[in-house]
């Protein structure tokens, strides 16, 4: 039986202070891809200073994001690092406290700018290259139980998929790269107030 890749809800608002910055966000997708990676491997990939990746996996580590990968390298200075979940993580909850909220408005405005960056890498490769790029945009007016019918066929989908995609090697010739950014919300109509 394929094992479930769900993402981990993380609810406590402190903890999402470990994402909120661009390079920590580009650290998790790219540890997504690997099984894990050394700090100069991944400076390299993002084209960053390596002190700079090392401080950041630190505070991530801190929040419980990333950890140190024992499995890999024999020499105690070569730090391997991998994602504590290689499905992502759920950030929900909401607080009233102004501290909470203000680090979530930091947070949204992170992802908005890492998700912005995707966008604009997508605008590059849909007008050199029509021909492999996907645009998809689409309403679905369903009831609550035929909405959670969709979130959980999509996730088997995806379960599938990543499933195929990481049993792959990393030297594997003809590997073709799919990125999908999506997101969605939903749109309840405003309950008028009859009294």
């Amino acid at each position: 039986m394929p094992r479930s890749h769900r993402p981990t809800d993380v609810t406590d608002p402190k903890r999402w202070q470990g994402l909120s910055h661009p390079l920590r966000m580009r650290l998790l997708h790219e540890l997504a891809d690997r099984p894990a990676a050394r700090a100069t491997d991944l400076a390299e990939a993002l084209g960053v200073p390596a002190n700079s990746v090392s401080f950041h996996l630190r505070q991530m580590e801190r929040y419980g994001f990333v950890e140190r990968d024992t499995e890999h390298g024999s020499d105690r200075r070569e730090k391997w690092w991998r994602s504590t979940n290689r499905d992502g993580f759920r950030l929900t909850g909401g607080s009233e406290d102004e501290s909470a909220v203000a680090v979530a408005r930091d947070l949204v405005r992170t992802i908005g700018a890492h998700t912005h960056a995707a966008v604009d890498e997508w605008l590059g490769v849909a007008v050199s290259d029509a021909g492999t790029s996907v645009n998809h945009d689409v309403r679905l007016h369903l009831t609550d139980a035929e909405f959670a019918q969709f979130r959980s066929e999509l996730g088997e989908v995806w379960d599938r998929w990543l499933t195929v995609s990481r049993g792959h090697d990393d030297d594997h010739e003809d590997l073709v790269t799919f990125r999908d950014v999506r997101f969605g919300w939903t749109d309840r109509p405003a309950i008028e107030d009859e009294g």
